[in-house]
């Protein structure tokens, strides 16, 4: 059975070894500004910084304060936040990330689909103790878990890609080659003509720098994902996908390669809401997949010489031909 072929075409940020400080704090900054730096460090269609905090300035400015470690400042009163924008989406869509806990392990991720944060757009440009505001925004995850909330310094591994008209942003930290943490930012593919201005994001961390993020039982399990038709209310999709008897998806109920041809699983993922007034399939996802849940993590497709894909249990992602490490 032949591999799929990728829908996008993709730029990659992988493997980018951060932590082992011996500090937690420190490891968190370095992690999450690794993310902003990949994203808008892309050579096509880079996202683009709208405004920023570093607990001391702010301002929705374009101008980015998070031009060191030390300036991710996590806090419920005077804190960082981050305002990035991708045209690929749409022309204002925008991600604000606000460190807006006092623990370093726990942030809020809100989305604009469409409008875009700041005053200019109808919201507000925040300060140093608050968030700017959109008046689309979605709330992805509210002071809560952003990755796998480790316990004591460790080593982790920053991945980034992004397809090259800026319609798809995937994000993951691992350790010891596990996803704890998986954030998808993507247009979706075969929209319904309904959805305008179309979009899905999700984040899931684990709290547990053991346990995948990116499982079937995660993102098919429950809606993980987050939408917002224009002139509708915030919905939220599953990663829908093939199922056999007794409700479990192929690749929980076939956890072993084919017996005759020695083939994993691939199978496609479709947004299904069961949001009152949203109900129904909305789309699909592009260049991401489920495979069999018993394989081992970090597996790679094929193992030789393409590397084009890899599994981090259970999602298969687009990958850059390199050999994924710890």
């Amino acid at each position: 059975m032949a591999l799929p072929s990728l829908s996008k075409t993709w730029q990659f940020s992988v493997n980018v070894a951060k932590g082992n400080s011996g500090v937690l704090l420190t490891d968190a900054r370095a992690v999450m500004r690794q993310f902003k730096t990949a994203m808008i460090g892309f050579g096509t269609l880079p996202w683009t910084v709208s405004g920023s905090s570093d607990s001391s300035t702010s301002g929705m400015d374009a101008v980015d304060r998070w031009a060191a470690d030390t300036n991710l400042v996590w806090g419920a009163v005077g804190h960082s936040w981050i305002v990035l924008r991708q045209t690929g989406i749409a022309a204002k869509f925008e991600v604000c990330i606000d460190l807006s806990n006092a623990s370093s392990n726990s942030i809020t991720v809100v989305v604009s689909g469409s409008a875009g944060f700041g005053t200019t757009n109808g919201g507000t440009n925040g300060s140093t103790s608050a968030r700017p505001t959109a008046t689309d925004e979605v709330v992805v995850i509210s002071n809560t878990t952003w990755w796998g909330s480790p316990g004591a310094s460790a080593q982790h591994q920053v991945h980034a890609m992004q397809s090259t008209d800026g319609q798809c942003t995937r994000l993951l930290v691992t350790t010891s080659q596990v996803a704890h943490m998986i954030a998808i930012f993507d247009k979706p593919k075969n929209p319904i003509s309904q959805w305008t201005f179309p979009w899905f994001v999700g984040w899931n961390g684990t709290g547990n720098t053991a346990q995948s993020g990116a499982q079937v039982t995660n993102w098919n399990d429950n809606p993980l994902a987050n939408f917002k038709p224009q002139n509708a209310t915030a919905g939220t999709c599953y990663f829908a996908t093939t199922f056999l008897n007794t409700g479990a998806t192929v690749g929980q109920r076939i956890t072993v390669a084919q017996d005759v041809g020695s083939a994993h699983i691939f199978t496609p993922i479709t947004l299904i809401s069961e949001t009152v007034g949203l109900r129904g399939a909305w789309g699909e996802a592009f260049d991401i997949y489920f495979s069999d849940t018993g394989m081992t993590t970090a597996t790679q497709f094929d193992a030789s010489p393409s590397h084009a894909w890899t599994y981090f249990k259970d999602l298969v992602l687009p990958w850059d031909g390199s050999t994924t490490v710890s």
